[in-house]
């Protein structure tokens, strides 16, 4: 089982949630808020795409036009990781403690 498979059977409900551009942003702001660290730069793209994209090198997210809670989790998991641990972690096991980190913060959203 790979990662986004690990990912989407463990948390599925963040899937089914639609989130509109402001949302995605307030999110950002409070992920960014709880763990102290540095919001990161966000971008929409125009094209139709299914998942979104960290760029370590502005800390730049980048988001399909229509997005769902568990793609701006995924992401900011990219930037949460690479703030902590200094440069961008894949899908690695640091990673992985961030994005757990994350969806345990966010379960109180939902």
């Amino acid at each position: 089982m790979n990662n986004f498979e690990w990912e989407r059977t463990k948390w599925p409900e963040f899937r089914r949630i639609d989130l509109t551009r402001e949302q995605a942003e307030c999110y950002y702001k409070k992920f960014s808020r709880h763990f102290k660290i540095r919001k990161p730069n966000i971008a929409w793209e125009s094209k139709k795409r299914q998942g979104g994209q960290y760029q370590s090198m502005g800390e730049l997210i980048l988001l399909p036009k229509k997005t769902n809670f568990g793609t701006v989790i995924h992401e900011f998991a990219h930037h949460f990781a690479k703030v902590e641990y200094g440069r961008r972690q894949n899908h690695n096991k640091n990673w992985k403690r961030c994005l757990k980190k994350t969806y345990t913060f966010a379960k109180r959203y939902l």
